[in-house]
């Protein structure tokens, strides 16, 4: 069970800077994401004591900020 990361955000016509590796799951009241940018090696946890989809909102805004920050 969640043994893996899945990559986004890469593929002809996408900036380099959106390619990030992503790792989530959730059940019953809760839900955590996690991402990493391969090139910085910076990483993004989201836990929650919600149900899905908090966490992935939260990883959107945070990874949405990252994007303008750099």
């Amino acid at each position: 069970m969640g043994l893996g990361f899945f990559a986004t955000g890469y593929g002809e016509g996408v900036p380099e800077r959106d390619f990030r590796r992503d790792h989530g799951g959730s059940a019953d009241g809760i839900c955590t994401d996690v991402r990493t940018d391969p090139h910085t090696g910076e990483t993004v946890i989201v836990p929650s004591n919600r149900d899905a989809p908090a966490c992935y909102a939260a990883a959107n805004l945070l990874h949405a900020q990252w994007k303008q920050a750099r």
